[in-house]
């Protein structure tokens, strides 16, 4: 795990709120990506990113609902589709993860882990998956 600067970043895409063992996230993800050609301006398309709001990862169980935004990075905010948001990723820093396993609820376990170990701080975390992106996730942190 290392601590990176991740540039801001636009996102399009739809959202909702979800758990962690919940089939919605697989319902929201395939409506997106069979809905994804109405976004213009995309940056790389074959990037789908996954972004989940948490309020606190330290308290993250297997039920907890959070926030879920599924989309693909734009160029500009022009022509949201209808049923799709805008979004944008702040320029801040970063822990860099790569997963090591499918098992999402242990993985966030082993980065609580990280997080402790390492003294870092974090408030209302942004957990950005990037799908073209080897199975890296990126934790924001203040």
């Amino acid at each position: 795990m290392e601590v990176v600067k991740l540039n801001k970043i636009y996102i399009i895409g739809m959202k909702a709120i979800v758990s962690l063992g919940s089939n919605i996230i697989l319902k929201l993800n395939k409506g997106f990506i069979s809905r994804i050609n109405e976004i213009k301006y995309k940056v790389s398309p074959q990037n789908i990113y996954g972004i989940s709001f948490i309020e606190d990862i330290r308290n993250i169980k297997r039920e907890a609902k959070f926030t879920y935004m599924i989309g693909v990075e734009v160029k500009k905010n022009f022509n949201i589709p209808p049923a799709m948001e805008f979004f944008e990723i702040k320029k801040s820093n970063y822990l860099k993860y790569k997963l090591k396993s499918k098992d999402l609820f242990k993985e966030y376990e082993n980065i609580f882990f990280e997080i402790c170990k390492n003294n870092l701080e974090i408030g209302i975390t942004k957990i950005i998956e990037i799908n073209g992106d080897q199975n890296i996730i990126y934790i924001s942190i203040e």
